[in-house]
């Protein structure tokens, strides 16, 4: 049976903008289970959380991951602009999606400038 993402926006402190995220995989599961199986997808520069489509599911299905939650990076995909598009100022971004879903310790997939949103020991 082939898995399908649940798609959410999620809105960030003070309300003043949403971040979409694709979610493979169970959260339920993924909060009970090792930090190692907890992935937060960050895609590169002019992509979206969808580049991550046919990875994230494997991973689910191979045992690699329990969720893999996709990160739609500001101005990206599904998620509202902002003022600023600096590397570091979407950094808060990816740590606002981690706490989201109560994961204080996950794994990081990125690359291009979702490299340069990587949060580094939180």
């Amino acid at each position: 049976m082939a898995l399908s993402p649940s798609e959410q926006r999620l809105s960030m402190p003070g309300g003043r903008r949403q971040v979409a995220v694709r979610v493979w995989g169970s959260l339920e599961v993924a909060a009970k289970d090792c930090p190692g199986k907890r992935w937060i997808a960050v895609h590169g520069y002019l992509d979206n959380a969808s580049s991550f489509d046919k990875l994230a599911p494997l991973m689910v299905e191979q045992g690699l991951a329990s969720a893999v939650v996709c990160l739609d990076l500001a101005g990206h995909g599904l998620s509202d602009h902002k003022e600023t598009y600096h590397a570091i100022d979407y950094v808060p971004d990816v740590i606002f999606a981690a706490d989201s879903v109560n994961w204080e310790a996950f794994s990081l997939l990125s690359h291009s400038l979702g490299g340069g949103a990587a949060p580094g020991d939180r």
